[in-house]
């Protein structure tokens, strides 16, 4: 239950809380941030699974939609319900081939329009509550998982929410991935114009959305939120050189990734192999980790395909800590999430990049990295042994320049300007807008005073 006394709530919206290490990064930055500019402050998650986030990063937590089409939160109902005779018969439908294309459709707008008004009184309930709503970083303008009722809807449907109860919702450091359909556009454009303050984590997505909006830049450029967060520093001397780090990423894998292609998938799988044995045969050990829940599927079919080679180490990394601990005894590192670079880059962890996206490239560049990222669907593997030889060579020198670039990035979000766009004042540890206090009276309506899930 959200409880609101005097002190200011602050609600954190991310579809965070499937194992993405990325996103447990901002939010801890995030986290950090709030505690130290408002110490009072009391802080709610909105995300796709509230038991993670409140186990990961320590507050409470509630879901940030009813319905979840496919891809969208890796196949988890947002609430729990109980499947009816209507989902029954829909699901047989499915079983007939020339009734699939109907049936499914069918079932999901059965899904919606089950589960959306429920989530629609509940989410009015906990925007009522808050003082200041967060869109907390991360590739948040995107349509590839759940299309445009996946994300692109959960934002214009929150930024809705907020409007009607006069709650400022703003975005810190936020950015662009595809949009694809025009009803995702609609939906986002929607989203954008409700917000008092706008940060964008590059100078792409601030362009792209002054042309979706229809007007010039209105706000500022920001490092990724996860450059806020202080990595745990655990380097050991170095004994033995010549450990390299691998990090697979679920890449067209047709278990869970939207753009479904077995063949891309299976040749990828089978050149990371060819990398580790090639790498164990010139006296090199290996540690294969993971950033993402979906990753150690393909971690574990990378070392299958390999031959489960006893110097190949496969590191359980489902914490910060222990992702940290384990770039701690690397010397370089393979990896193709963008936040699996950055959090290799915040260790000083000289990386290869295996690039699947623009913002990868585009990390990898602003890192003066660039001669060391090659391009997912066109590396071969001597060519990426080469790669990573020369890496491993100029190592130290890597080091103090990523030392150098990340100082200019290193900086907690601008929660500052986030007060100062909203017309609030930090008064006693309490927020007040316009110099009336935010801590609105508890309501005596006890629906409003209970925001449990059923």
């Amino acid at each position: 239950m959200i409880t609101h006394d005097k002190d200011p709530v602050i609600g954190l919206l991310s579809p965070c809380g499937w194992g993405n290490l990325g996103d447990a990064a901002i939010q801890d930055a995030v986290i950090a941030a709030i505690r130290s500019r408002w110490p009072n402050a009391k802080i709610v998650g909105f995300t796709s699974n509230p038991r993670d986030t409140q186990e990961r990063h320590g507050v409470p937590a509630y879901p940030l939609s009813g319905y979840a089409p496919p891809t969208y939160g890796i196949g988890g109902r947002m609430l729990p319900r109980t499947a009816g005779p209507i989902d029954r018969a829909l699901q047989r439908l499915q079983g007939v081939p020339l009734l699939r294309s109907v049936a499914l459709p069918l079932r999901l707008m059965c899904d919606f329009l089950q589960s959306e008004p429920l989530h629609w009184a509940l989410a009015l309930r906990w925007v009522r509550q808050l003082d200041l709503l967060i869109v907390s970083g991360g590739g948040q303008l995107d349509d590839f998982w759940g299309r445009a009722w996946g994300h692109p809807y959960v934002l214009w449907k929150w930024s809705f929410l907020a409007r009607r109860t006069h709650t400022p919702v703003v975005m810190l450091s936020v950015g662009l991935g595809t949009l694809r359909t025009r009803l995702a556009r609609v939906f986002v454009r929607g989203a954008l114009s409700r917000m008092t303050y706008r940060s964008y984590r590059d100078e792409r997505t601030r362009t792209e959305v002054a042309r979706l909006l229809g007007q010039g830049h209105d706000g500022p450029v920001a490092p990724d939120l996860a450059f806020g967060l202080e990595p745990v520093r655990c380097r050991p001397p170095r004994l033995n050189a010549g450990v390299v780090g691998i990090s697979p990423m679920a890449y067209c894998d047709p278990r869970v990734w939207p753009i479904k292609d077995g063949a891309v998938y299976q040749r990828y799988v089978e050149r990371l192999a060819s990398l580790v044995v090639r790498l164990i045969d010139t006296g090199r050990r290996v540690v294969l980790f993971s950033t993402d829940t979906c990753d150690r599927l393909v971690m574990d079919d990378v070392w299958a395909a390999a031959g489960c080679p006893v110097l190949a180490r496969r590191a359980n990394t489902t914490t910060l800590p222990a992702l940290f601990g384990e770039l701690a005894q690397l010397d370089v590192v393979l990896a193709s999430r963008l936040h699996g670079v950055i959090l290799a880059h915040l260790a000083e962890c000289p990386v290869v990049a295996l690039s699947y996206d623009w913002k990868v490239a585009q990390h990898m560049a602003e890192m003066g990295q660039t001669e060391y990222c090659v391009e997912i669907d066109a590396f071969d593997v001597p060519a990426l042994a080469v790669v990573l030889e020369r890496l491993e060579d100029r190592s130290d020198a890597v080091r103090a320049t990523l030392r150098q670039r990340l100082g200019d990035y290193r900086a907690p979000p601008d929660l500052a300007a986030v007060r100062i766009s909203t017309g609030q004042q930090l008064q006693h540890g309490r927020v007040s807008r316009r110099g009336t206090s935010l801590g609105r009276p508890r309501s005596t309506n006890p629906a409003h005073r209970s925001a449990g899930i059923p």
